[in-house]
């Protein structure tokens, strides 16, 4: 049961359910984290949403003259040389994948220039837990099973029944919005594909963006990292990024992706360049397979986003998604 708070407030009538008006403002607290590219109010962060890769089996594409690591090159495509050991882009993204798969579990750090987020995940089960920080506002999502509900997104209001017969009948705020799985209701519109958390919280999303390219891996601390200078288009098709972003980047992106002794992922930078500055999206993984517990909300704090076609629940329950020690 959630803590004890003033859950009832007298009313003319037992309406139908609403929602408090300050959730859009809420909801742009997520849009303006997950659009970092260039500014952009975007629904897909950088870092953190997984972007299907091409089926066909991609080949490291060959070094031109001139270019460099840095992404200066006279081709938006052509490829530095590399200054270590070349990795090709495709191998290396189902080497991470597999190493994803195998770990299951991470806690996720997301910084951009919009904002923060913090995540728990479970790759075998699907469960996630976000919290996003930007604008001064803090939203948090969490996905289990079919079912995915939002804090900080506004609060709905739902008629209770009255305590005895004669008496006027009250309403409860609700403070975690359970969203329409077909993204019917207004919350899932304005979130977009962030709206599907277990989908774009992807420990391995980066992976999509490095197919035909060629990694220059060198050795960092105990581990390695491994630099890519990505294609300008190549970068913005797997972060999803809308027409209107697309002249604002057009130079290549460099992603480094830094490793531990075992291969383990423990960041991920991209610096963007733009018309006007570089872009820094960085994120950054711990605890890789250790247990994650992530709960639904207590019954009686949720309701459905409007719009939603899911009943009210009506009894408390909690679920937990935890992740056997490895």
């Amino acid at each position: 049961m959630r803590a004890a708070r003033p859950r009832h407030r007298p009313t003319p009538s037992a309406g139908p359910a609403r929602v408090s008006r300050s959730g859009a403002l809420a909801v742009g607290a997520v849009l303006l984290l997950s659009g970092c590219v260039a500014g952009s109010r975007t629904t897909t962060s950088t870092m953190g949403a997984a972007t299907s890769a091409p089926s066909t089996t991609a080949t490291a594409t060959l070094p031109t003259d001139g270019a460099s690591l840095a992404g200066s090159t006279p081709d938006p495509n052509a490829q530095p040389v590399p200054s270590g050991e070349g990795v090709p882009g495709d191998q290396f993204a189902q080497t991470i994948k597999d190493l994803v798969a195998a770990k299951g579990t991470v806690r996720m750090t997301m910084a951009t220039p919009a904002g923060a987020a913090k995540a728990q995940v479970d790759t075998r089960t699907k469960a996630v837990r976000v919290e996003v920080d930007a604008a001064g506002r803090a939203v948090t999502l969490v996905h289990l099973g079919d079912r995915t509900w939002v804090r900080g997104a506004g609060t709905v209001e739902v008629p209770v029944p009255a305590p005895t017969p004669g008496t006027r009948s009250q309403r409860d705020v609700r403070r975690w919005l359970l969203l329409d799985p077909g993204g019917a209701d207004a919350i899932s519109a304005k979130l977009g594909a962030q709206a599907k958390v277990a989908q774009t919280v992807d420990p391995a999303r980066f992976t999509a963006m490095l197919n035909g390219l060629l990694g220059d891996r060198t050795p960092r601390g105990d581990g390695a990292q491994v630099a890519f200078t990505v294609p300008p288009a190549q970068y913005l098709d797997a972060v999803s990024a809308p027409a209107a972003l697309r002249g604002a980047v057009t130079k290549p992106v460099r992603l480094v992706v830094a490793l531990d002794a075992t291969g383990a992922p423990t960041s991920v930078t991209a610096t963007v360049p733009t018309k006007k500055s570089d872009l820094v999206d960085r994120t950054e993984y711990a605890r890789w397979g250790e247990p994650v517990t992530i709960e639904a909300p207590p019954a009686d704090d949720v309701a459905p986003a409007p719009g939603s076609q899911r009943p009210t629940p009506t009894s408390t329950s909690t679920s937990t998604a935890t992740a056997p020690p490895r």
